[in-house]
């Protein structure tokens, strides 16, 4: 449990984790509206050169993945499990983009607050609505 939990009177504390749960369910729900005509939509641009055409991610062989682009490992890595799953149907590569923005968001959302979280910020905010916090 985070430290200024503690001292937070218990009904701040519900209402502190009630608005953590609205804020991912909004992420949800944005990740969503932004996202939902993608699942019928085809490859497009660079999709032909980085998936389609790519020989490395139909095989797990994650060394010659490695070689083949460095710089671009780890989205070839997931490539190579989407096409393992799913082949070319672009439906699952749609719900694996949106699941990553999903799980980019929530990652940033937390580092903030466990940001704010931190003595110095703290200090800084004295004064102010710590609520918004």
């Amino acid at each position: 449990m985070p430290l200024i939990y503690k001292f937070w009177p218990s009904f701040l504390r519900s209402i502190k984790e009630k608005r953590e749960v609205c804020v991912i369910t909004l992420f949800i729900f944005l990740a969503f509206l932004v996202y939902h005509k993608s699942f019928s939509g085809r490859f497009i641009y660079d999709d032909y050169k980085s998936i389609v055409d790519n020989p490395f991610i139909r095989h797990f062989d994650f060394v010659s993945l490695w070689f083949y682009d460095p710089s671009r490992f780890l989205t070839n890595f997931t490539f190579v499990f989407n096409y393992a799953f799913s082949g070319l149907h672009t439906l699952s590569w749609h719900v694996v983009n949106l699941l990553i923005h999903i799980g980019c968001a929530g990652l940033v959302y937390r580092i903030v607050l466990l940001l704010f979280q931190m003595p110095r910020l703290q200090r800084e905010v004295e004064g102010r609505d710590r609520f918004m916090l």
